[in-house]
């Protein structure tokens, strides 16, 4: 499996150009600008599968505006100003079959399956299913959602938290959480907000936050795949432990971050976006040999007035202030042509 090597960022979640899994009611904290889930050309040909891809798509009409974009595994999914849903990328297991979505407020995307939420407080998903991770019909009152690599989260609106999908690690062990506004599902762990700025968390323990040393006065979260971001009041980013050396890349190297409004965790490098519109990297250290490639994904300190960022497996994607959708990194399965996505919509 193609996540099994790279894992879903998750993403944390766009949300209405705001970040935090797919949030439709914020923490009590100030909001950042949102990171679900850019270039420096315009859109190019698809490359082969071991070529860095960055593509950029045209400036939306007014009437066709990006209301969120989300990342995940190898697709980007779009949700417009009218509430309709497109998708690229890799579509294996129907993951990007979301043509028929309407009046959606927020999507998703895992490994190889995408989860929306609709303006009722339902929940809808397609994609890959082998362990109930779409199993999400019967959802009802909920207000935010994160897929993760094998399990999907919901959070409902008297702040407790439900789940499905995976759960051989726990991942899914949230039926005692409360008060929380956001959620973010990585592979094997779990982890919320709660209102009073604070994170817990279920699943492997050496992804979520030293219960010795609690976060605080966090007002987002991102699960990655080998490592746990948080966004704090004053715009810093703290990060989970560092993760064993085979698993290490550099992603837990934010502490030197500031005036961050938005994060997003992908399994081997984390992305922040500044206040100023600007977005730095970190991670791909010492791939080399193992499972991750650089393949240009955290090619993004040229980018400018961006208001949302999100990511996948091996490719990050943004909207600017003007509705444009650009990407970069790995484009094999298409998961990069935003160019394409814009010209769905308006179809």
């Amino acid at each position: 499996m193609k996540f099994i090597k790279r894992s879903v960022c998750i993403i944390l979640c766009a949300i209405t150009l705001l970040s935090g899994c797919s949030l439709s009611k914020p923490p009590a904290n100030p909001e950042p600008a949102a990171a679900s889930n850019q270039s420096k050309s315009s859109a190019t040909a698809k490359p082969s599968a071991n070529a860095p891809s960055q593509a950029i798509a045209p400036d939306a009409p007014a009437t066709q505006l990006p209301l969120m974009v989300a990342a995940g595994g190898d697709i980007t999914v779009c949700i417009w100003a009218d509430g309709t849903v497109t998708a690229v990328g890799d579509n294996e297991y129907g993951q990007c079959d979301v043509s028929g979505w309407t009046d959606i407020v927020a999507v998703s995307a895992g490994n190889d399956f995408t989860v929306g939420l609709k303006a009722d407080g339902t929940v809808v998903a397609t994609g890959f299913n082998e362990y109930g991770q779409c199993d999400v019909s019967e959802w009802r009152d909920i207000i935010a959602i994160a897929a993760g690599h094998s399990h999907t989260l919901g959070v409902k609106k008297d702040g407790t938290v439900i789940a499905v999908g995976r759960n051989d690690y726990k991942q899914c062990d949230v039926s005692q959480w409360q008060h929380i506004v956001a959620v973010s599902a990585g592979f094997t762990h779990s982890v919320g907000l709660c209102a009073d700025g604070t994170v817990v968390g279920c699943g492997s323990a050496e992804y979520l936050p030293d219960p010795n040393k609690p976060w605080q006065n966090i007002i987002a979260i991102s699960a990655g795949m080998y490592h746990t971001l948080a966004l704090t009041q004053d715009g810093k980013v703290l990060a989970t432990r560092e993760p064993p050396e085979y698993l290490n890349y550099g992603q837990c190297k934010v502490n030197n971050w500031s005036d961050i409004v938005a994060i997003a965790a992908a399994p081997a490098y984390s992305i922040g976006l500044k206040r100023d519109g600007t977005v730095v990297a970190a991670g791909l250290e010492g791939f080399e040999g193992g499972d991750q490639q650089d393949n240009g994904q955290i090619d993004v300190s040229d980018w400018s007035d961006v208001s949302v960022i999100t990511v996948g497996s091996e490719h990050t994607v943004a909207v600017t202030k003007s509705g444009q959708i650009v990407a970069t990194g790995t484009n094999a399965a298409g998961q990069c042509d935003v160019e394409t996505l814009m010209h769905s919509a308006a179809k």
